[in-house]
């Protein structure tokens, strides 16, 4: 479930990605750069990875976007993660 919603991560204490899936929400981003957005609540940790390194497509280049993930539900066997981003430029 896919969201917008400007907020920046409290402090710290993908998945099969199809291509294309983020560019709505990295062009939002755009539009308020510097500001962080919850852009999914039941992302995985690697989705940060993917978006910090630009290998989303409209995350790039490299550099562009930042992202960060929070744990908002834990199992034995899965996390799932807040995560949020912004556009630096």
């Amino acid at each position: 479930m896919e969201i917008i919603r400007w907020e920046t991560p409290p402090p710290s204490s993908a998945r099969n990605v199809r291509p294309g899936k983020y560019i709505r929400i990295a062009e939002a981003l755009r539009q308020r750069r510097g500001e962080w957005a919850i852009i999914s609540e039941e992302a995985t940790a690697s989705l940060a990875s993917h978006i910090n390194r630009g290998a989303l497509k409209g995350f790039g280049p490299r550099g562009s976007y930042e992202a960060k993930v929070r744990v908002n539900s834990a199992t034995r066997l899965t996390k799932r993660y807040t995560l949020y981003a912004r556009y630096v430029g």
